[in-house]
């Protein structure tokens, strides 16, 4: 079966994977480094913040502060830890346009 462009992830976020082989996974659920860390799960309601990690398939290991220092021109938070919405849209835009 192939990897579908977008995948859910035990209802705490989710997968996106790009045609270059790229998936960012986005996690904003309890337990994830987020302003929901610390929530129960039945009192998790969304977030401002989010978790993300990046890999390539085919390549064994996260490559999030790799991309994460590219996107930004300097380490940001090498792991990939409390993003806003204007880092999170900038990380999906430059790993879309990877080659």
């Amino acid at each position: 079966m192939d990897k579908k462009a977008f995948q859910i992830t035990d209802g705490r976020g989710f997968h996106i994977t790009f045609p270059n082989g790229i998936t960012v996974s986005t996690q904003f659920g309890p337990g994830h480094y987020c302003e929901n860390r610390y929530k129960e799960f039945k009192s998790f309601d969304g977030s401002d913040t989010c978790e993300v990690a990046i890999w390539r398939e085919g390549i064994e290991g996260f490559i999030t502060d790799k991309i994460l220092t590219k996107a930004f021109g300097k380490s940001i938070n090498s792991n990939g830890a409390y993003l806003g919405i204007k880092e999170w849209t900038k990380i999906i835009d430059y790993c879309s346009k990877l080659k």
